[in-house]
Formats: C-alpha cells, sequence, structure tokens
C-alpha cells in the first residue's frame, strides 16, 4: 500500500530492484506492522530522571522510536532515500534482533519486484483500509488491488 501511495513511485524507479528494497526497508520505519513489545528490564536503568527497576515489565513503542528526530531527519516524512532507514528498530536490536530481517526484507523485496515487473499498472483500489482488531500490530483485514 505504501509504494501506491508514495510521491515518489513511478514505474521507471520501480523497475530497479536496489529502488524497491529501499522502498521496503522505509515502508518498515514508517509504517511498520508491530507497534510495540514488551521487555523485561535486565539491570536498574535511568531514563530521563526515572530509574526502572531490574525485573520491572516495560512496553518498548517500536513505531514511536523509529520516528525519533534524534535518529532520522524529517521523521515523519516517507522518504525512500533516506539514508539511515535500515537503523529502525522494527525487527529489535542486538539480542533481540529477529534473526529472519534479512529474509523478511529480501522476500518483501523480491515478490514486490516481481509484481511490480509483472503487472505494469496496480491499483489500489480503497481509500479506506479497515485493520484488524488487534493492540499491538497494524494488520490490514483486506487490500484490494487492480492489476
Amino acid at each position: 500500500m505504501r509504494i501506491l501511495k508514495s510521491k515518489e513511485f513511478s514505474e521507471q524507479k520501480c523497475m530497479h530492484q536496489e529502488w524497491v528494497e529501499k522502498m521496503v526497508i522505509e515502508t518498515l520505519r514508517f509504517d511498520p506492522p508491530f507497534h510495540h513489545t514488551k521487555r523485561i528490564v535486565g539491570k536498574d536503568m535511568v531514563v530521563n530522571n526515572i530509574t526502572i527497576k531490574k525485573g520491572a515489565s516495560i512496553v518498548v513503542m517500536l513505531a514511536a522510536a523509529n520516528r525519533d528526530k534524534k535518529k532520522f531527519n524529517n521523521p515523519n516524512n516517507f522518504s525512500i532515500e533516506r539514508h539511515n532507514a535500515n537503523e529502525c528498530l522494527t525487527f529489535g536490536m542486538g539480542s533481540h534482533m529477529c534473526l529472519a530481517k534479512h529474509f523478511c526484507i529480501h522476500l518483501a523485496t523480491e515478490t514486490i519486484y516481481h509484481f511490480l515487473k509483472m503487472y505494469k499498472t496496480i491499483t489500489l483500489l480503497e481509500n479506506d483500509v479497515q485493520y484488524e482488531p488487534v493492540m499491538h500490530a497494524r494488520l490490514p483485514k483486506q487490500i484490494t488491488l487492480s492489476f
């Protein structure tokens, strides 16, 4: 949905696999499917002058971190040319990084690239997409396309 809505989308650009991969990575930063996760604090830590004790259960707002203006220039703008989009927290980081991160990005890139090559015109037929009623994820119930 993001590529079809993007101002940066053009048929000429989408014929380059590198461009599609950049689009996938920026989409994962800008509009991740999972917005938060729970963690158990491993050691006492201080955040904004507030002490969080070891063993506390916290919610990490991944989607908010992906829009941090200290990390990402113009974070509320979708930009396929963003140089550090791959530094987002969508797949976690460190020991909590998803082992399938690179596989997922590659699979999405290959699939989207294939569809864009195969179908010269793809149109999103709905403007008001409905989402599943789940708290931690943003999953469309249905996406209707025209080829």
